[in-house]
């Protein structure tokens, strides 16, 4: 089975730990945590929506780097410091996939990686 590994990718930030973005092996697709960095580095400071769009854009970026879609995901798991909030994404998030949704969880989490991340979300694709 043929493996696609992207550790770096000029569309997403640097990361910052050893890790890849995003691995396909055969059909499957796992993408690590994307959180709403933007390529420059830049993160939006406490604030959600923002850092969810960014999320969901380098989503995009890495799905697209080893041929798949938003469409193509099976799973998510969503990450966020205030669940409170939870329902000021669920709009946003249903553009983005489209109307099959993935599979999904949200978790409620003290801190992510950096204390200013808000949102942090991973995701499971199958590619034809």
């Amino acid at each position: 089975m043929s493996k696609i590994v992207i550790k770096d990718h000029p569309g997403l930030s640097k990361p910052r730990a050893p890790y890849s973005h995003v691995v396909r092996a055969g059909n499957l697709v796992f993408m690590s945590g994307a959180v709403g960095r933007a390529p420059d580095g830049s993160v939006a400071a406490n604030d959600l929506q923002a850092q969810f769009r960014q999320l969901l854009a380098n989503t995009r970026v890495a799905l697209g780097s080893v041929g798949a879609t938003p469409q193509d995901v099976v799973r998510v798991t969503l990450y966020m410091t205030d669940m409170k909030q939870k329902s000021s994404l669920d709009s946003m998030r249903e553009e983005f996939f489209g109307p099959e949704w993935p599979a999904a969880v949200g978790i409620g989490v003290t801190e992510l990686a950096s204390s200013e991340y808000l949102v942090e979300m991973d995701a499971i694709a199958v590619v034809e």
